[in-house]
């Protein structure tokens, strides 16, 4: 755009079909969970109840170094009052602490997004399809339908069906875990 020699149109030739890649990126991600996980990043669980886990740290390129400073920031001082560290995809930190109590705390995961399954999150709670199959069926709710659905390892559940209002309930972990 600074050689004079060249047409500015080319320029914005140039901007536009950068701008026509992003969109179709942008709308790819909306409509495919498998193209999501290709152009877009996931959230990595740095840190879980059993710790840091080492594997993810040396994958993400990061340091126990890192993970302070980024504690440090967050107003958490021991790794010991941390129940999960989760790099997030822009590049930020965020920490759930251990509760005071003896209470087990669970990190919900997002098993439905858009009416997509989450493999990733089914995995990562034991579950399968089969079994988030049966869960839908007890709920009453189809698929397709469902604008998000979060589960925790209590069996803490937060639904919302599209253009409906959100539903929390409680189901018994036991039945579904494989």
């Amino acid at each position: 755009m600074q050689d004079v020699s060249i047409p500015l149109i080319y320029g914005i030739i140039a901007i536009l079909a950068i701008f026509l890649v992003q969109l179709a990126i942008a709308q790819l991600n909306k409509k495919s969970m498998r193209m999501r996980g290709i152009f877009s990043a996931k959230p990595s669980i740095i840190i879980d109840p059993n710790g840091i886990d080492f594997d993810q740290l040396d994958s993400q390129g990061l340091t126990i170094s890192d993970l302070e400073e980024s504690m440090r920031t967050a107003d958490c001082f021991s790794f010991a009052d941390i129940e999960y560290g989760i790099l997030e995809t822009n590049g930020q930190m965020s920490f759930l602490k251990r509760p005071s109590d003896s209470n087990v705390l669970c990190l919900p995961f997002a098993v439905i997004s858009a009416g997509k399954i989450d493999h990733h999150s089914l995995k990562y709670l034991k579950l399968n399809t089969t079994t988030l199959t049966n869960l839908l069926e007890t709920l009453n709710i189809k698929l397709e339908d469902v604008l998000v659905l979060t589960l925790d390892c209590k069996g803490n559940v937060y639904y919302q069906e599209k253009y409906k209002k959100f539903i929390t309930t409680t189901i018994d972990m036991e039945g579904y875990i494989t």
